[in-house]
């Protein structure tokens, strides 16, 4: 009987390399009813089927002879992904049967029945889209140039979040298929696209042809659900065989043996709940497992582990994969896992991602192969408690069954029930729909500027791939209004609404939890300084705090800032500065009657667009008051009614975007002209630059400034002195440089007069005697600020340094116009920027006023404050022995090149070498210690 039974195999086996042969098989014809073969094949068949149906009885169902739609008596072409890889014919009508290999029914494809599109039609139809008794197919036209593997992990790529199982992956030489269903969201994207996919490394993008309603669902064909559940279940029970009966081996999942026909990426996000989900739903999970091992998973996203994280797990492997930062692991923190392995992630080449994950696993002994020491783990636990402000401990949901509030069509059908929370003090869930549409910025960007008038605090924010949640305590009045409005929140960039749910009285408040005025007065510290509030990037400073979420932009929380503020810094308050924080009206400064002694404002680059939105500000005595860079400052249509608008809120004002005004409210001048906003940064920084290394010791580095066919002519309009004091004397040497050519009567000395190329320019700069420029007294006008050309103009004045101690400084007003154009661009990664030159600079001096003398390298109003670009002291001092371990000069030599460049260490290291180029920094400049330590 053996012998028999080898003989048939080995025909079956002849058999199935001839696909001549095979497709007789395929087609009924009249012609082929003589087949000898015929038979043979169908006891092949019977075979085949009669052993799938003793593997899984319940999945199978026979096959009809006849359809109800078709010829009777055709068959169906078969399709087994064991078979070979031919050329496939995309607009193929003939119907075929994809053989299932993991057991469940086969699938029947009716491509006549099916909607296609392609490319070139994306206009789908939404209600076939969205059927949940049908199969859709999509095929990927890659002409043999990518094979399944990159196929699906650019699919995986365009759709990170949503639901999409593919199922019966089939391969052919020039295109690849497989089927989907319940997987609206996914396909809209697709459509998105165009129907292109897009390759990683290629400007080429694969076509996709997607065939809706292509097969029928029936019961009993392939479920993703269940099939991954199962899989994970074999895998628990089976732990041992797959390493250790204590460990859930999930490892290169997606090749688990019940997956021939399933496509599986944990790296989606919507696959990881729905493993993660399954986890929890094991009964033995519990009981023998305290290892986790998701090895080799391209897993990016770990919200979804959340589902996990109450169970007891000591280890968790997730080595290998694409977590890219230690704040991905946040939404496990607490959780009482022992060890943990990450290692060919991307969050090992984050500095300091240790420090963190400590703080988040307090319980942690390893990470990888490092061992982290009792005494170690105790120690990181004090210094956290040190720096703690209430909102460590997570909410603890003690209620199930809290009352819920949700919009059923537009109604929410227990409104008037809502006030009998007006006086809870417990924490209430607020869950936020957005289906993967909209991220945590533009929810709570929304949700601030519609909750603007009410306190709202979001804490505790959790996102995943559908849906976002939140708790918030002790804000009834902003939950009634999301009651009020149904419960619908308006996303401004799509005119969309999406849907809000409140959860009731879902945890009681514990110590340690959130404390909203507990995080805003640890905000405030070090904020004031010199009898001056600097709020300035506040809102950077908020986004720093942990577990809760404000904005500065709302009207409320800027409010409460300002109150809390003022308890503590009010009464000695003279500045407050609220620049760069996006202020939209000035409702908040109502809390400005805490400040008695506030006398000058800044609301510099903020979005107060109207002086209507200035109504709020209680009648004080502010005098000084800066509003420019704000578009209410186009609002007028010339500066005297700018500034009758403006004193209607402020009556005591002085001063106006530091111009002082007369007894009448006008302005007395302008100090600045730039004829664009698009010049002010160019201007600014140029100015800043230029007449800093001026007033240095470095001044022989501008030389890099001009161009080397640049022009530098020197005027001057002394006044004469018939005695010869020190001060005329040094005087005399300018007018020796002088090119006035109205006072020249000799041409040859207004051409020898005339400097020209960088480095003769440097030198003349170089001899003039020391110099300190007044900022203060600035006057620049930028009149012409074009791509080929900038003109600017400044006017000011300057000290000039005593050269001997018998005599003293004197001042002088100065004129300077550098015509300036671009001469390169940049390589590499600055590519994109434009190197611009100096082409010619005209200097003009002359001797100030007695008044102008006097008020000059005055102290203004306005005190000062430290620039926040110097760091402080710990700061510099870091920056000290950086510098030092660089250049090897002693700490005096060190100190001196990083004061010279404002605390820049790459400015700084200019400065090095070019001091030692020139060989200007003394043997004994240098730390020959420094070498005996290496």
């Amino acid at each position: 009987m053996s012998n028999l039974d080898d003989q048939y195999n080995t025909f079956m086996e002849e058999l199935e390399q001839k696909p001549d042969i095979r497709k007789l098989g395929f087609h009924h014809d009249d012609e082929d009813d003589d087949d000898p073969m015929r038979d043979v094949r169908a006891m092949a068949e019977a075979d085949r089927r009669s052993n799938r149906r003793i593997k899984n009885p319940v999945a199978f169902a026979p096959r009809p002879m006849d359809d109800d739609d078709g010829v009777p008596g055709e068959r169906m072409e078969m399709d087994d992904a064991a078979g070979p890889i031919t050329e496939l014919n995309p607009n193929d009508m003939n119907r075929k049967v994809l053989v299932m290999r993991s057991g469940e029914m086969d699938i029947a494809l009716e491509p006549e029945k099916a909607l296609v599109y392609t490319c070139f039609n994306t206009t789908y139809d939404r209600a076939s889209l969205n059927r949940a008794d049908v199969w859709h197919q999509i095929m990927v036209h890659h002409e043999g140039k990518y094979g399944k593997e990159e196929v699906l992990e650019a699919l995986f790529t365009v759709i990170s979040t949503d639901d999409f199982y593919p199922v019966a992956y089939r391969q052919h030489t020039n295109l690849d298929y497989f089927l989907v269903r319940l997987c609206s969201k996914a396909l809209v994207k697709l459509f998105d696209k165009n129907l292109k996919l897009p390759m990683p490394g290629s400007s080429d993008p694969l076509k996709l042809t997607v065939k809706l309603n292509i097969a029928k669902y029936i019961q009993g064909q392939l479920y993703p659900n269940g099939k991954i559940f199962s899989a994970v279940a074999e895998r628990c029970d089976n732990a041992g065989l797959y390493g250790f009966s204590n460990m859930l081996n999930l490892d290169s999942f997606r090749n688990h043996g019940d997956f021939e026909e399933l496509c599986v990426f944990l790296g989606n996000r919507a696959h990881l709940e729905l493993v993660c989900s399954s986890i929890n739903r094991l009964d033995e999970i519990r009981a023998k497992i305290n290892a986790i091992k998701l090895t080799n998973n391209s897993i990016a996203h770990i919200s979804p582990l959340v589902a996990i994280k109450d169970l007891p797990i000591q280890t968790l492997d997730l080595r290998f994969n694409r977590i890219k930062h230690p704040a991905s692991l946040r939404p496990l923190k607490g959780c009482g896992i022992n060890e943990l392995y990450i290692e060919g992630n991307g969050i090992v080449d984050v500095p300091g991602y240790m420090d963190v994950l400590k703080e988040y696993f307090p319980h942690i002994i390893k990470i990888d192969s490092t061992f982290l020491g009792a005494k170690q783990r105790k120690q990181q636990k004090v210094v956290a408690a040190a720096n703690r402000v209430g909102g460590d401990d997570e909410v603890e949901v003690t209620s199930t069954v809290g009352e819920m509030f949700a919009s059923i069509n537009g109604v929410v059908r227990n409104a008037s029930d809502f006030k009998k929370y007006k006086f809870n003090t417990k924490w209430h869930q607020v869950v936020v729909s957005h289906d993967g549409r909209y991220d945590k910025t533009e929810i709570l960007e929304n949700l601030f500027a519609m909750l603007d008038s009410y306190d709202f605090y979001p804490c505790y924010y959790r996102t995943y791939s559908k849906q976002d949640e939140f708790f918030v305590i002790n804000c009834y009045e902003a939950l009634a209004f999301l009651v009020q409005s149904k419960l619908a929140l308006k996303i401004k960039s799509s005119n969309e609404y999406i849907s809000i749910v409140l959860k009731m009285d879902m945890a009681d408040f514990k110590d340690g939890q959130v404390v909203v005025e507990e995080k805003l007065n640890f905000a405030l510290q070090d904020r004031f300084n010199d009898r001056c509030l600097d709020l300035c990037n506040f809102q950077q400073h908020l986004d720093r705090i942990k577990f809760v979420d404000f904005s500065v932009k709302s009207t409320r929380t800027l409010s409460t800032i300002l109150t809390l503020a003022g308890r503590k810094y009010g009464i000695a308050c003279l500045i407050l500065r609220l620049r760069h924080n996006g202020i939209r009206s000035l409702g908040a400064l109502s809390s400005l009657i805490s400040y008695p002694k506030l006398i000058a404002l800044d609301l510099r680059f903020n979005d107060i667009r109207s002086f209507d939105d200035l109504q709020g500000v209680i009648k004080t005595k502010i005098k000084e008051v800066f509003l420019d860079n704000n578009p209410v400052c186009n609002a007028a249509e010339t500066g005297i009614e700018y500034i009758r608008q403006v004193r209607k809120f402020f009556p005591a004002m002085e001063k106006l975007d530091g111009i002082p005004l007369l007894d009448k409210g006008n302005v007395n001048f302008s100090q600045n002209f730039i004829c664009t906003p698009e010049a002010y940064k160019f201007t600014e920084s140029f100015v800043k630059h230029y007449f800093s290394i001026y007033d240095s010791f470095q001044r022989s580095s501008l030389k890099d400034l001009y161009h080397p066919k640049a022009q530098f002519s020197m005027t001057s309009s002394f006044t004469q002195s018939k005695t010869m004091d020190s001060h005329q004397v040094r005087l005399n040497a300018y007018q020796g440089k002088s090119r006035n050519l109205l006072r020249l009567a000799n041409i040859d000395r207004a051409i020898s007069s005339l400097v020209v190329g960088s480095e003769r320019i440097a030198n003349v700069l170089v001899s003039f005697p020391k110099t300190e420029h007044d900022f203060y007294s600035f006057r620049v006008d930028t009149p012409i600020f074009r791509p080929e050309c900038v003109v600017i103009t400044v006017h000011g004045a300057f000290k000039e340094m005593a050269n001997s101690l018998l005599s003293d400084d004197f001042v002088l007003g100065f004129t300077r116009t550098f015509y300036i154009q671009p001469c390169a661009k940049g390589l590499g990664i600055f590519e994109k920027a434009i190197e611009f030159k100096i082409y010619n600079d005209l200097f003009h001096m002359y001797n100030l006023t007695t008044y102008g003398r006097e008020n000059v390298f005055k102290h203004h109003d306005e005190p000062e404050v430290a620039d926040p670009f110097v760091p402080h002291s710990e700061e510099r001092e870091n920056t000290i022995i950086v510098f030092q371990e660089l250049t090897r000069l002693n700490r005096k030599w060190c100190m001196r090149c990083l004061e010279e460049s404002s605390w820049n260490l790459k400015v700084a290291l200019n400065i090095f070498l070019k001091l030692y180029e020139e060989d200007r920094i003394p043997e004994n400049g240098f730390d020959t210690t420094l070498g005996q330590k290496r």
